[in-house]
């Protein structure tokens, strides 16, 4: 199960009037039951938590009375990843909105012209397979197929 909702001073309130007794609910089946009742260690179910809503009283609470684990999600380990990574490799200037002038030397060929050549080459192997006339396809094809074109 995955909730999210927004972080803000009734978030632990939810956790404990919304959450704990569907998890509860969620999680009667005779097999858990007996699963709970042979480990005393084991958990009813593992909440994941942001430090956001750190509190080690209500994951106290959480654990004795309901039997519901806490993991603290490790985010700054991922905070300081990226920091170092903008700081020492210029994450930030790999990815920007920089618009550089095309040189007008590149040439790039028309679409027009792979999509006919493309055409050309699978009627070429039909023809080769069926020992077919192309004479006729290849004059017409060849006659529509313009040549690479240079950008402006």
């Amino acid at each position: 199960m995955v909730i999210t909702a927004e972080v803000n001073e009734k978030l632990l309130e939810m956790i404990r009037d919304k959450v704990v007794p569907e998890v509860k609910r969620l999680s009667v089946s005779p097999q858990r039951k007996q699963a709970l009742k042979q480990d005393p260690t084991q958990p009813l179910c593992v909440l994941v938590f942001d430090r956001e809503a750190y509190s080690l009283e209500f994951f106290e609470h959480l654990w004795l009375v309901h039997r519901i684990a806490v993991y603290m999600f490790s985010r700054w380990r991922q905070e300081n990843f990226f920091w170092y990574m903008r700081q020492d490799y210029a994450l930030d200037a790999i990815a920007d909105y920089t618009v550089n002038e095309l040189d007008g030397k590149i040439k790039v060929v028309n679409p027009m012209y792979s999509k006919l050549t493309q055409k050309l080459k699978k009627q070429e192997k039909k023809c080769s397979v069926g020992k077919l006339s192309c004479i006729n396809w290849k004059h017409k094809m060849s006659s529509q197929i313009n040549y690479p074109i240079n950008v402006v």
